[in-house]
């Protein structure tokens, strides 16, 4: 049975503990060491606010003050593998790796991490960061920052936030692991080589992805304090029981049967629908942009692990008819993988991202931004990215938020089991309401939790 959990707005009492700036420990080699990093089309045209995650650990931890002291060197140690993030922005092209170092503020939570993690409001989620995601980074803010928040269990939840220009989501992962493998072997002595093959590596993508002057153009619009405060933002999670029901369900004829991923997508993308449609009649057509890695889709490939906004977005579009004025998910979820596979299936050289890639893009997202009668949905997944593998020593995440309030975007990751969908939903409070009542859209959810 569905649950549907609301919590009024709470507050949660915190204390700043310190607030400090930590640098590189050491530069790996100080001769080779490259004082400027380039930064590709990609990363020019890469939202322009900060990444967040939040990883909350339940271990309770005897002596707090130890793992803080370890967690900043640790971290200090990890910076000298990638000097970009303890760098500034010098202009839209260039990154100055000048060591100005990372922002770490430690802060005490008067309250229980299960109370949180209970009800994760998304404005208690964001005490636990050390910068709000909407902020735009510029010349003389930190690329990185870091709040490590101890709760009054002896839990405890590491928040970070990096600049969009220089991490997506699988080079912020990457950073996170490399920083936990380093804290985890304490005092113990690696070598570079196996630090950098285990965790991140700095890749100049400016050969793969020609930088040019985008005039502060922008993939996806900085979601600005004002429009977060109008999000209406959901958690929804799917089990494992109903996404393999809904991938049986599907009837593609000879197509494969849908993944996890677009089977999931396609539902929410027909009810976002649908709810649009109820409000605007006259809005024929739906898109759904999806943010697809391209690391293993160059020539030659990246490696996984490389630093940098490092993908492309694919668009499904579904057109309403006079024959076709309702939704019909066979119909959404072949577009939907229709589109996948047109990213999965094709390679991609230097030449692919030109000035008629940038061009193509622009007058698309225009079109899209200055026209009412287009519905967009944003979709990006975290599903198989190693989140839940992150281990400082202490234990696996219990679970891993983010704090995100955007509109019509939404988020998917795994669960802790692996097996499960979660999705973080943002719609207008009207359109979210029309969601929240349409009884085949419920009839696949396990939970609901407003945020």
């Amino acid at each position: 049975m569905i649950e549907i959990c609301t919590l009024e707005m709470a507050i949660m009492k915190v204390e700043t503990v310190s607030r400090e700036r930590v640098k590189p420990f050491s530069s790996p080699s100080s001769s080779s060491t490259c004082r400027l990093h380039k930064l590709s089309l990609l990363d020019q045209i890469a939202p322009h606010g900060y990444n967040p995650i939040l990883l909350f650990y339940s271990t309770a931890l005897s002596q707090p003050q130890l793992v803080y002291d370890s967690l900043r060197i640790s971290l200090s140690k990890t910076l000298a593998y990638v000097q970009p993030l303890a760098g500034r922005l010098k202009d839209e092209f260039t990154i100055e790796c000048n060591d100005d170092g990372v922002d770490l503020v430690v802060v005490n939570v008067f309250d229980e991490m299960s109370s949180v993690l209970a009800h994760p409001k998304t404005d208690l989620l964001r005490q636990l960061l050390p910068v709000n995601p909407e902020t735009a980074s510029f010349s003389t803010r930190a690329l990185l920052m870091v709040q490590i928040n101890r709760f009054a269990c002896g839990g405890l939840a590491v928040g970070l936030c990096t600049s969009h220009a220089v991490t997506d989501a699988m080079s912020m992962t990457a950073f996170l692991k490399t920083w936990a493998l380093i804290n985890r072997r304490g005092g113990e002595n690696d070598d570079d080589e196996n630090i950098v093959a285990k965790g991140f590596a700095v890749v100049d993508c400016t050969p793969f992805f020609p930088p040019r002057d985008v005039n502060g153009f922008s993939l996806i619009p900085l979601n600005t304090h004002a429009v977060a405060s109008s999000v209406s933002t959901r958690r929804l999670i799917f089990d494992a029981s109903k996404i393999a029901a809904l991938r049986e369900s599907a009837d593609l004829g000879f197509r494969r049967r849908p993944s996890r991923v677009e089977a999931v997508s396609a539902l929410i993308w027909e009810a976002v629908i649908a709810a649009f449609q109820e409000t605007n009649p006259a809005m024929k057509t739906h898109i759904m942009l999806s943010a697809i890695d391209l690391r293993s889709k160059m020539q030659p490939p990246l490696p996984q692990q490389s630093i940098g906004n490092i993908f492309h977005v694919t668009e499904a579009q579904w057109e309403a008819t006079d024959t076709a004025a309702a939704t019909n998910y066979n119909s959404l979820v072949g577009k939907v993988q229709e589109s996948m596979e047109r990213a999965k299936k094709n390679t991609f050289t230097p030449m692919d991202f030109g000035e008629e890639f940038l061009n193509a893009v622009k007058s698309g997202i225009e079109r899209m931004r200055n026209s009412e009668d287009i519905g967009l949905l944003m979709t990006s997944s975290i599903c198989r990215i190693p989140v839940y593998e992150i281990d400082f020593g202490f234990g696996k995440p219990e679970w891993v938020g983010n704090g995100i309030r955007a509109m019509n975007v939404c988020i998917l990751s795994d669960t802790k089991n692996g097996n499960d969908i979660e999705a973080f939903l943002g719609l207008s409070e009207e359109h979210m309401n029309i969601l929240e009542h349409n009884p085949n859209f419920l009839s696949h959810v396990s939970f609901i939790q407003s945020l």
